[in-house]
């Protein structure tokens, strides 16, 4: 279960046009519970900064990995209705969702730079909710006087590639007596169902026919071709 986690962080990221994040196997289950939940919209800037660190990420990895999550998604009034308020909540969209950036489902820089430059999304409702209390990523984000931010912004490569780092460090965060395997990558081009055959019909000395399927790695989507040949 523990891989397959991880192997969702990868996937989600990749399919969304992020970078892809390098993928090890090996995690042990957990057997009982750790400490309970993620820091809350209301939770405070020092008790944040205390989480993250306690996963071993300091002050400017906790504002990547933030800026990083938020690429993605949206904020729900169903789920916390003290960011978003229940005008959100139309015919259309019934659990009251707000973009966190203009491209919710793409995974590029846009949520910083929106923040930034203060225009679109403006970095979501956990910045521009009207209650204060629960602007918590202005609060991260605002912590070094916008100094990450401002390095995150500077290029979509270097946003890409931060955002992978970090976020390989978070799926390779083991116990120390885990040892991880080698990277795990998608082979590009990989036959399938393979077969050699008899045709006695076509040969009455029996030819041999190949055949089977190709099945290429392409983004986000898998096409299969079939291949066959013949010989005497």
């Amino acid at each position: 279960m523990a891989d397959l986690v991880a192997l969702s962080v990868v996937l989600s990221v990749g399919n969304c046009g992020g970078p892809q994040v390098p993928l090890r196997g090996g995690r042990i289950d957990a057997t009982t519970g750790g400490a309970f939940g993620v820091p809350e919209p209301e939770t405070n800037l020092t008790e944040t900064l205390a989480e993250f660190a306690s996963a071993g990420f300091n002050a400017a990895d906790s504002i990547g990995l933030t800026a990083c999550g938020h690429s993605l998604g949206r904020v729900h009034h169903g789920g916390f209705p003290q960011v978003v308020p229940a005008s959100a909540v139309t015919a259309n969209n019934t659990a009251g969702g707000v973009n966190l950036d203009s491209t919710p489902a793409e995974f590029d820089v846009v949520v910083v730079r929106e923040y930034l430059g203060g225009y679109g999304q403006r970095g979501g409702p956990l910045v521009t909710s009207d209650n204060a209390t629960v602007r918590s990523d202005m609060r991260l984000y605002e912590s070094d006087g916008n100094a990450t931010m401002r390095a995150l912004g500077a290029s979509k490569e270097g946003f890409a590639a931060t955002c992978e780092g970090l976020f390989e460090r978070m799926i390779n965060t083991v116990p120390k007596e885990v040892v991880l395997s080698a990277v795990v990558a998608p082979l590009r081009v990989k036959p399938v169902n393979v077969s050699f055959d008899i045709d006695l019909a076509e040969d009455p000395l029996g030819g041999l026919v190949f055949g089977g399927s190709i099945r290429v790695s392409s983004c986000s989507f898998l096409l299969d071709y079939g291949i066959g040949s013949r010989s005497s």
